[in-house]
């Protein structure tokens, strides 16, 4: 049950609830645990549901938790169940089941549980019966007991932000509570690495903002600083490389001093995880791009998962003349910070490959229109194994000629994308195409499947584009992870 319960938090219901159907976790009406988690997947199924459907979903998740706790009294079950019964209408159920989890905290008799979760369950009951005042002092309370338990100040921050919409009420000490922003960043490299300026102007960014989770990769230069500001500001570091680790601290670090390389080092060493994007030879400038594209909804998934922000930092070299820090915001809900820093001086120069390209395909059956190769210029369009596919520069341009492929069709199509790595001069379309190929098999008529690679890009670009882990499809010798894609 762990697994499923990881995979509802990530955002992956269909593939949790197949997973709680495989286990047979449906069928155990028997058992607490397999209830509650029943309510649970009832619940998220509930929030992505339509008006119409709503209310039936609600219905069999407040069930689920009644029948749980009627077999185990805790606290779990029933201020979920308080909860959902305010959002389906019963206010006057609502308290009933509030003030009977105040009487099971204050009886002691209640689940082993933490300090967090007890104190921010209370905190919850008081808001039902209308208290936000006592609310406010229990959460509060509650974080100070957990400081850095991010998720769950997730959790109770969705949870009490729907109470409140449902009441009519402004809670603004809910911000007290949120937790820090998201950070996907690129630097400029060739900085000299005493550069004090830099330095201290990305410091202060960061300062500003306290983002807790960065993104981005290591290369010598704005880089490097950047993730050594954020550790020392105590965020967590998440690093995405072009290439593999080796070849990238050859091309992207060591050229520009050893200084560097110690550095590329440690905070390899600090970070909480380090990815490689697979890909044979030295870092090229498709793979860059890649990675920065992928960082970005990176930041994004991590932000939505914690109900926070999330922001790009961008550092570039530019004259005097055109030195500033400015502010932008490219898609709903994305924010860009850029710093302009002094030029590089006589530093080493490190160019990157120029052998590949990137590519965005779709892949759609047989059945669906064509598409024509001038249409939203396409690079290549071909029909194989009865599975259209073809290519674009951009995953926009790609999403768009899905567009203008359902509404050519006329029905729903099973469609694939998948973001490539490809030769830059293409000799065969059928191989950086089989990625989107295998994922359009798998799809459902009407559903969008993506790539990780494709599904990060996509929700980097589009900030009100959602993306739902739902498993792994085999292609060649290796495996894709897969994404359903809503909102495109």
């Amino acid at each position: 049950m762990p697994v499923i319960r990881s995979l509802a938090r990530s955002g992956a219901i269909e593939l949790a609830w197949s997973a709680f159907e495989e286990a047979g976790w449906h069928e155990r009406d028997d058992l607490s645990e397999a209830l509650c988690l029943k309510g649970r997947l009832f619940k998220d199924r509930a929030a992505l549901a339509s008006p119409g459907q709503r209310g039936a979903w609600l219905d069999q998740a407040i069930n689920a938790y009644l029948a749980a706790f009627d077999l185990s009294p805790a606290t779990y079950p029933l201020i979920n169940a308080a909860t959902l019964a305010l959002l389906s209408g019963d206010k006057a159920r609502a308290e009933a089941l509030a003030r009977l989890t105040i009487e099971l905290l204050d009886s002691g008799t209640h689940e082993p549980e933490t300090p967090y979760w007890l104190t921010a369950t209370r905190a919850e009951a008081m808001l039902l019966l209308g208290d936000a005042q006592r609310s406010a002092t229990l959460v509060k309370q509650a974080v100070a007991l957990a400081p850095m338990a991010w998720e769950d100040h997730a959790s109770t921050l969705a949870q009490f932000s729907r109470i409140a919409e449902h009441l009519g009420l402004a809670l603004d000490w809910l911000e007290d509570i949120r937790p820090p922003a998201s950070l996907s960043y690129r630097g400029t490299m060739g900085l000299s690495p005493q550069d004090r300026a830099a330095s201290t102007q990305i410091e202060a960014v960061l300062k500003r903002e306290r983002p807790g989770f960065l993104y981005g990769a290591l290369a010598a230069g704005a880089d490097i600083l950047i993730a050594e500001a954020g550790l020392r500001q105590g965020a967590r570091l998440h690093v995405l490389l072009p290439a593999s680790i080796e070849a990238f601290r050859a091309l992207s670090v060591m050229p520009f001093g050893t200084e560097w390389g110690a550095r590329f080092d440690d905070l390899c060493a600090a970070a909480d995880s380090v990815e490689t994007i697979a890909t044979p030879g030295p870092p090229s400038v498709a793979g860059v791009a890649l990675a920065q594209a992928m960082v970005r909804g990176l930041a994004v998934v991590n932000a939505r998962e914690l109900q926070s922000r999330v922001l790009t930092l961008e550092v570039d070299c530019l004259p005097p003349s055109a030195r500033t820090e400015g502010v932008s915001s490219p898609a709903p809900g994305l924010r860009t910070i850029r710093i302009a820093c002094a030029e590089t001086v006589g530093a080493a120069t490190s160019p990157l490959a120029d052998d590949q390209q990137l590519l965005a395909v779709i892949a759609w059956p047989e059945g669906g229109a064509p598409i024509e190769r001038e249409s939203g210029y396409a690079s290549w369009c071909d029909l194989a194994d009865g599975i259209w596919a073809a290519a674009y520069a951009d995953p926009g341009a790609a999403v768009a000629a899905v567009r203008r492929l359902e509404r050519d069709s006329g029905e729903p199509l099973s469609i694939g994308l998948d973001y490539v790595l490809a030769p830059a001069v293409l000799e065969s379309p059928g191989a950086v195409a089989a990625g989107a190929r295998a994922i359009a098999r798998t799809a459902r008529p009407g559903q969008w499947l993506a790539s990780r690679a494709m599904a990060l890009s996509l929700v980097g670009e589009a900030g009100d584009m959602m993306i739902q882990p739902v498993g792994e499809v085999r292609c060649a010798a290796c495996a894709i992870d897969v994404y359903a894609i809503t909102g495109a």
